[in-house]
């Protein structure tokens, strides 16, 4: 197996359940109002055709936490990498009662590999910007950059590239999001999205590399106020 195969079939498995989606629009919980999501989706790319379909890797699940503190911000928690989770904020800079909403958003993330002693982190950093129209109907897209450091990651048929010095910049990913929220009532909602992702920084130290892929999901929400 070359060694291109080889480490995009490794960041396929290793982002299995790790919430690479999205799943929200830009705009913040009320203060007090706690929001639980869980999501399906499906991922792919270039390398199904090599690897046959393998539901670890190509169906993926997102689940979620997120609590209102200010009118224009809120928190949220995820399950993230199959063995980590992230944390993250996000900040509405349009006032809370206008229907466009455009939000900054980042966060943390950790996860250690359940195949290896290998470990990454993530530092996402998030463009959002939606609009309420009546019926609560709120298309939503998205513009990201996350850095990806992968640690200790190890092969069993390393090539003599792969022994190259880290560059301390990591991996990093580009992430584009179109979605639509539709409010059911107030207390549930559906979203569609698709992602695209693709890597424009290899740090080939580290023995790990993304390869450009499509994600489209299916999600659900339930909203309630602790007020």
């Amino acid at each position: 197996m070359s060694r291109r195969p080889a480490l995009a079939l490794l960041a396929a498995a290793a982002t299995a359940g790790c919430s690479m989606g999205q799943f929200q629009t830009a705009r913040t919980l009320p203060a007090g109002t706690v929001q639980a999501g869980m999501a399906v989706y499906a991922a792919a790319n270039e390398m199904i055709e090599e690897r046959g379909f393998h539901p670890l890797a190509n169906i993926q699940y997102h689940v979620e936490m997120r609590l209102g503190v200010h009118e224009r911000v809120d928190v949220g928690a995820q399950w993230f990498g199959a063995g980590g989770a992230k944390v993250d904020v996000k900040v509405n800079v349009m006032p809370p009662d206008d229907d466009f909403a455009l939000a900054v958003q980042t966060g943390l993330g950790g996860a250690h590999s359940l195949n290896d002693d290998s470990y990454f982190l993530h530092l996402p950093i998030n463009l959002l910007a939606s609009y309420r129209f009546p019926h609560g109907i709120s298309p939503y897209l998205g513009f990201g950059y996350g850095f990806y450091w992968v640690m200790d990651r190890q092969l069993e048929e390393p090539a003599p590239g792969d022994e190259l010095p880290r560059d301390g910049w990591g991996d990093g990913v580009l992430r584009t999001t179109a979605g639509v929220e539709f409010e059911i009532d107030e207390l549930v909602a559906l979203l569609v999205e698709y992602d695209f992702l693709t890597q424009v920084v290899d740090d080939r130290g580290d023995r790990f590399a993304f390869v450009d892929s499509h994600l489209a999901g299916l999600a659900v929400r339930f909203r309630w106020s602790m007020l």
